[in-house]
């Protein structure tokens, strides 16, 4: 017999896989290190150069000095081997002070949020429930922005099958 769906959706636990995939913790250093391991480069320079950037610049960055720009996170992003959307919502905060970090942060909470929605409507729509786990995750590591387009289709989705039954 197949395993209930329901008990697969835990939510607490699914909030704790969810800041796993997005990198709660990520600092411009992670980031920095990550891109310069995944390409073996040996230093902050070499890395600014391999970026066809100032040699300073990824230094400056690491100490705080300045913020990349957006184009240069999104590289800095897909060295590291990170989605560059949430990397980019991650800069916003980092750069933010004030009442606007706070609404960038709620932004990220929201996406989190929705992506813990579509994991949960995949699970319990899906014939193979460990099967659509698997997927929604990957899809959700993969890509936020991909992921809350498919709610919409999702929600589609649902609503045609609600009523085949």
């Amino acid at each position: 017999m197949g395993r209930d769906p329901h008990a697969l959706f835990d939510p607490e636990e699914n909030e704790k896989e969810l800041e796993r995939l997005f990198f709660r913790d990520l600092t411009i250093n992670i980031l920095i290190d990550k891109a310069r391991e995944n390409h073996d480069i040996n230093s902050d320079r070499k890395l600014a150069e391999f970026m066809g950037l100032k040699n300073s610049a990824v230094s400056y960055w690491r100490n705080g000095k300045s913020w990349p720009t957006d184009d240069n996170i999104v590289k800095l992003a897909e060295l590291a081997e990170i989605d560059p959307e949430h990397v980019l919502i991650e800069l916003a905060i980092w750069r933010s002070e004030g009442p606007a970090k706070a609404v960038w942060m709620e932004i990220e909470k929201r996406l989190l949020q929705a992506a813990a929605v579509l994991v949960g409507l995949i699970i319990l729509t899906a014939p193979d429930a460990a099967h659509a786990a698997s997927f929604a995750a990957g899809q959700i590591a993969n890509k936020v922005t991909y992921a809350l387009d498919t709610v919409y289709i999702m929600e589609n989705m649902i609503c045609y099958l609600y009523t085949m039954h």
